[in-house]
């Protein structure tokens, strides 16, 4: 139920068939030159025009309800004949962003490695943004064969792979659904 009365459902089938939508569709193909039906497409459709998802939701055995990676911000040449993203490497864990900054820094990170930076969720710092954290790997030559696991939060900017839980815990082992911007 949404603010309406009515359900998601409801507003979009209004909206779909409403003088006001037809109003946009017109004025955006008329004053900007851009077809509305291109604006956003069905996923048959982007994937003919050669368009991917913007984000991912991988499950595996670090996160068994699953994550969200950006997927564009994976590297195409990191990526298998088969479309799939695969990495295994040296784990390194940091319980703070500067801490992992500092260890990029000081040439603790090698090529391949799996950065894992804990306690920046809703258990620890309550969300801190991780932007500094990719833009120090995006300066570095081999930044993109390392991948970043985190709980924190995660930039809008974001140019590197990132992996975050689905799932965190809160404050009491309680747990909080998290959902990306």
């Amino acid at each position: 139920m949404t603010v309406t009365g009515q359900t998601v459902g409801e507003n979009l089938d209004w909206w779909q068939a409403s003088e006001r939508r037809q109003k946009f569709r017109q004025c955006l193909l008329e004053q900007d030159g851009v077809d509305p039906d291109d604006v956003i497409l069905p996923p048959e459709r982007a994937r003919a025009k050669g368009l991917t998802s913007t984000v991912a939701f991988p499950v595996g055995n670090i996160a068994p309800e699953g994550s969200v990676v950006k997927a564009t911000a994976i590297d195409p040449s990191v990526v298998g004949d088969d479309g799939v993203y695969r990495h295994t490497g040296r784990a390194r864990v940091f319980v703070s962003e500067a801490r992992a900054i500092g260890a990029i820094k000081n040439g603790e990170i090698e090529r391949g490695d799996i950065m894992v930076v804990i306690g920046g969720g809703p258990s620890g710092t309550g969300m801190e943004e991780t932007y500094q954290l990719t833009s120090a790997l995006k300066h570095v030559s081999w930044g993109k064969t390392v991948s970043l696991i985190t709980d924190a939060r995660f930039s809008r900017r974001l140019d590197r792979r990132l992996f975050w839980p689905r799932r965190a815990r809160g404050a009491g082992g309680r747990a909080h659904r998290q959902a990306a911007r």
